[in-house]
């Protein structure tokens, strides 16, 4: 819902905002293994709040809020925990499509990196980690 609410329709300073924090988790998966859980749960979590943000919402972005997704990647992800790089790229996929105001590729990113993130929990509870 926020794809199509939003792109191609926020301000170019919400779209720059939305790349400078996509960029502070690029450096935080290599070689298949998260190099900061810490810092990837909330560069990550503070890059999907203002992705739903962008909205003008500010009950979607509080319910965003209590889904507590840094939380959770704190209980479930250790350095050990298989990392897809894909998930990083997904970030990068919806900023390029904001910026090209490519409503269909920003769908496509949303889609595939809620997939690969649910997949990447589900692997991390099976491997030990605490169940939410």
């Amino acid at each position: 819902g926020v794809v199509e609410l939003t792109v191609g329709r926020v301000p170019a300073d919400a779209v720059a905002r939305l790349r400078a924090l996509m960029e502070t988790t690029q450096g935080l998966i290599a070689d298949g293994r998260f190099t900061d859980v810490p810092g990837w749960a909330e560069a990550n979590a503070a890059f999907h709040e203002a992705h739903v943000a962008l909205a003008g919402s500010e009950p979607l972005t509080e319910t965003y809020r209590r889904l507590g997704v840094a939380g959770l990647i704190l209980r479930t992800y250790t350095d050990a925990t298989d990392a897809d790089p894909e998930l990083a790229c997904d970030h990068r996929r919806l900023v390029e499509a904001y910026e090209m105001g490519d409503v269909e590729a920003a769908r496509a990113a949303v889609r595939e990196h809620a997939d690969r993130a649910a997949r990447s929990q589900r692997a991390a509870i099976a491997a030990g980690g605490e169940a939410p």
